[in-house]
């Protein structure tokens, strides 16, 4: 691959695995990549480019259990497809006024990725 801008052409560089950067079928091929992601999850799990986002109401600690069971399970598929996770993106948004505290929602994490 390379990079042309204008009149400028960069040197040849081989691509050993993936997809190109700018190709035009990269972000077809990215989506068909990702696509059984949701399938793993019991939650409703949205998918947007390379956005994730896993919802849920929780009303109790057994709704908490389960929404951590699909995080740990979208953790395992990040590592198998060496796709990990970025942790500085990773967040819980917390809507209402339930039982279940802001805190207590924090205390979900994912091996090593604390939302």
């Amino acid at each position: 691959q390379r990079v042309v801008i204008g009149q400028f052409e960069s040197d040849w560089v081989d691509v050993l695995s993936g997809v190109p950067q700018g190709s035009v079928l990269g972000p077809l091929l990215f989506l068909i990549f990702i696509n059984d992601l949701p399938e793993l999850v019991n939650h409703f799990c949205k998918l947007f480019a390379d956005d994730s986002k896993l919802i849920s109401v929780i009303r109790n600690t057994s709704d908490q259990k389960v929404i951590q069971d699909d995080i740990d399970k979208m953790v395992e598929w990040s590592k198998r497809w060496s796709m990990e996770f970025n942790e500085s993106k990773c967040k819980v948004m917390y809507f209402g006024n339930s039982k279940i505290t802001k805190q207590e929602i924090s205390m979900l994490n994912a091996n090593d990725i604390r939302v």
